[in-house]
């Protein structure tokens, strides 16, 4: 093959693999983004392809799985095409020197711009993402299967034999979040007041408020 097109050709590859790795990592970020109560406000809506959505979003151990996948294969790929394509371009020496660029590359272009703008973007980006994450989603079945069926195998070993389950949310968690929704106007003042009343009557213990006859 001609060098020349041999080099065009690499490019063009490893470009591609870079935007298969953006759609990836926005896929991911988009879907963790968007809450259930928006996935199901969209198919109310009627909006296009918001069931497919609704069902990714509804399922996110298997869509994680699937983008992890994906995500596995692109960085193989890319790695291995790019030590083929500065071995044959520039020779042994600056094998080194091509990783870091394509770690580079991959760090601003596969990971930082991709997820930022998913973060935006969330409900708009999932329903233009959705019919692509279901076809791939079928494609590797068989591995996202496997990958489910292990991660239910250690939340049954941390149910039923570690005998432990970290709650969804702590209580000083939920206060911060208190704090932040009164911060940004989405909870009352007096709200906010009420609910900390309610975690601090929670605390109290019984001899707190009997009287001593």
């Amino acid at each position: 093959m001609n060098k020349t097109l041999y080099i065009l050709l690499s490019l063009a590859a490893e470009i591609a693999l870079l935007f298969c790795g953006a759609f990836f990592a926005s896929s991911e970020t988009a879907f963790t983004s968007l809450s259930r109560i928006t996935a199901r406000q969209m198919v109310k809506d009627g909006l296009h392809n918001a069931k497919k959505v609704y069902n990714l979003r509804h399922h996110l151990d298997s869509l994680i799985s699937t983008v992890l996948i994906g995500t596995n294969l692109v960085t193989t790929l890319l790695s291995s095409m790019t030590t083929a394509f500065v071995i044959e371009v520039f020779g042994p020496a600056a094998v080194s020197c091509g990783t870091a660029v394509i770690s580079v590359l991959v760090i601003i272009f596969s990971e930082i711009i991709p997820k930022t703008f998913a973060a935006v973007k969330a409900p708009r980006l999932t329903l233009r993402v959705a019919p692509a994450i279901v076809v791939i989603q079928k494609i590797f079945f068989p591995v996202v299967w496997l990958f489910d069926r292990f991660s239910q195998f250690l939340d049954f070993f941390d149910r039923v034999v570690v005998k432990k389950k970290n709650p969804v949310v702590t209580e000083e968690e939920f206060k911060t979040l208190l704090a932040v929704g009164k911060s940004e106007g989405t909870i009352e003042a007096d709200e906010k007041e009420m609910l900390d009343r309610i975690f601090e009557f929670s605390d109290l213990q019984a001899k707190d408020i009997m009287r001593h006859r």
